[in-house]
């Protein structure tokens, strides 16, 4: 609504958000506290196929041009062609690796060219297309072309203009997504918060990024010590950035006022059980026999409007792309992650928050390390929670 939009402030040319982020960087700016979407890319000038591909994927499919790749929906000569001449590749045409028995050859669904399976990692559903039959696998120049998420950004901000003592809310993902995943949230807090979503590597704008333990503490770091230093700050992190989240938290006590831990009570660290570890090394395996597209499309068909809008999950997901070129490296940083050993070191509250169905074994150990701390075990539909509270502080 108007006052809504009128109490959001951009973070460029505004005296209090200068004040705000002591060093403002180049790489971020607000997004729209209204609807939080970066503004849509266009494919590079220079890049003929990637132009070529747009105008393939905004043109209705042509079923059956025999290619045998599966890129039945390209339709144009040209795109047919870039397959041919592609088909002959001794390299993978992103990361320029060979080609070989245990390298195998793929296609970009939208421009063509040959990649590695290392490269061939990115789901999207582009503007224009409609359903998940319409989810294409692409490379890293397709992704940035037709991703609703603005690249040349590490952030995304909303929060009131109209008060700069509010606290600070510093929004971490999940692996597989990016910034992009906390809009609604964003949208429902940035009245009376200044909210900050990031990027972790190898997701979002850091997608070109190496994902390790110490990239992904640093980018969390460097962030809070650039831009929001001193101020009132609470850390909230699901799943892969709640585990970071606890990491950080015992790494940098001082710098944060509170913590919300999503969707992070299962012990895949160190100490972790063998059920657990399994499980992990299961998951790692299972990217090797579901292709990345048909592991999207189970997850949303499986997902329950009652709980999930598939609207959203869209907006938030599936329109800006789906990450898995960093599953890998996110698998062995959370082998490395160890909350037993961190959570005791950070003496403020936390808030553990687990979905009624979600796997939360380790879920009465972090109550027991953390120093503060109460716990909700959402039931209800999203929107309309029906909380279960246990140990409030």
């Amino acid at each position: 609504n108007a006052n809504q939009t009128k109490a959001q402030t951009r973070m460029h040319g505004n005296d209090f958000t200068r004040g705000l982020l002591r060093q403002p960087s180049p790489e971020g700016e607000a997004c729209d506290g209204e609807t939080l979407r970066s503004p849509p890319q266009t494919p590079p000038a220079d890049t003929a196929t990637a132009a070529a591909a747009t105008a393939a994927l905004l043109a209705p499919p042509t079923p059956g041009n025999g290619n045998g790749n599966g890129h039945e929906r390209c339709a144009s000569p040209q795109l047919r062609e870039a397959v041919a001449s592609d088909a002959a590749a001794l390299h993978c045409r992103q990361c320029h690796k060979a080609f070989g028995f245990f390298t195998w050859r793929n296609y970009c669904e939208s421009c063509n060219r040959a990649l590695c399976g290392a490269c061939f990692s990115s789901v999207i559903l582009p503007e224009g297309r409609v359903g998940v039959g319409s989810l294409l696998t692409v490379c890293k120049l397709c992704l940035k072309a037709f991703s609703s998420l603005d690249f040349t950004r590490t952030f995304d901000y909303a929060g009131p203009a109209d008060k700069p003592e509010a606290r600070v809310l510093l929004f971490v993902h999940g692996g597989g997504s990016c910034r992009s995943m906390f809009r609604t949230q964003i949208r429902a807090l940035s009245s009376d918060f200044h909210c900050f979503s990031i990027d972790i590597p190898g997701h979002g704008s850091l997608i070109d990024t190496p994902l390790t333990l110490r990239s992904a503490t640093d980018t969390v770091v460097d962030f809070v010590r650039n831009n929001i230093s001193g101020k009132q700050i609470i850390y909230v992190g699901n799943s892969f950035g709640g585990y970071l989240g606890m990491h950080v938290l015992g790494l940098y006590p001082g710098f944060f006022t509170g913590a919300i831990i999503c969707g992070a009570g299962q012990n895949v660290g160190p100490s972790a059980g063998v059920a657990s570890k399994v499980g992990l090394s299961l998951s790692g395996s299972a990217q090797a026999v579901v292709s990345r597209k048909r592991a999207v499309v189970l997850a949303t068909r499986a997902l329950d409007p009652q709980y999930v809008s598939p609207q959203l999950w869209e907006e938030c997901m599936l329109r800006c792309g789906v990450f898995f070129g960093a599953s890998d490296q996110q698998i062995q940083v959370l082998k490395t992650i160890d909350p037993v050993k961190q959570l005791p070191k950070y003496p403020g509250p936390i808030l553990f928050v687990n979905g009624g169905q979600d796997r939360h074994d380790a879920q009465d150990m972090w109550l027991n390390l953390a120093k503060a701390h109460t716990t909700l075990t959402a039931w209800g539909p999203v929107g309309l929670p029906r909380w279960e509270p246990r140990l409030p502080v």
